[in-house]
């Protein structure tokens, strides 16, 4: 029972992830957006902030 719920956290965390990653590859969030998502203090540098998007 313990081993299907921890299964289902991996799997949930790793959704969360991709998200994140898709969100980021997309321009849609920012690196500072993320972290203040998972709880994490925002970084000190400029380009944190930026939309990064696809050349």
């Amino acid at each position: 029972m313990e081993e299907n719920k921890d299964k289902f956290q991996e799997e949930k965390t790793i959704e969360i992830a991709k998200n994140a990653q898709k969100r980021l590859s997309e321009g849609k969030s920012t690196i500072n957006q993320i972290r203040t998502e998972y709880g994490l203090k925002p970084l000190d540098d400029e380009s944190a902030d930026k939309i990064f998007t696809k050349v």
